[in-house]
């Protein structure tokens, strides 16, 4: 008897399957780069477990390291870079002294500080 409603769905399922598994080996090896931790052996061992023999290597990064990628994950959300505009605070463009001098230059232009203050402001940034 066939079923070929059953072989789609089994086709679907294991191409998804398939896909889940792929996202979580790069995962795993995006996690081993971003470890401050690790050296570069280390690193080189446990990608190279990872990209050999994947499900070991998984298994294995997952058992022994699985509980600290939290951290780095939180810790990576940190980042300056990672910031958002809508914070208010810095990110890695606004601490250059061109973007400093474009923020002043937005607050001139919306008339919070002055000519003067701008001008002082850019001289400060320029030193």
């Amino acid at each position: 008897m066939s079923f070929p409603v059953l072989d789609v769905f089994l086709s679907i399922m294991w191409f998804f399957l398939w896909v889940l598994w792929l996202y979580l080996v790069f995962w795993v090896i995006w996690d081993i780069f971003r470890s401050s931790d690790l050296g570069g052996w280390a690193k080189t061992g446990w990608v190279a477990l990872t990209v050999l023999v994947p499900l070991f290597g998984v298994l294995a990064y997952l058992i022994v390291r699985g509980s600290t990628t939290y951290e780095r994950q939180r810790s990576a959300d940190r980042h300056p870079w990672n910031q958002s505009r809508e914070t208010g605070e810095p990110n890695g463009m606004d601490s250059t002294p061109a973007g400093q001098i474009s923020h002043l230059a937005d607050l001139r232009d919306r008339h919070v500080i002055s000519q003067e203050e701008f001008l002082r402001a850019k001289e400060h940034v320029l030193r």
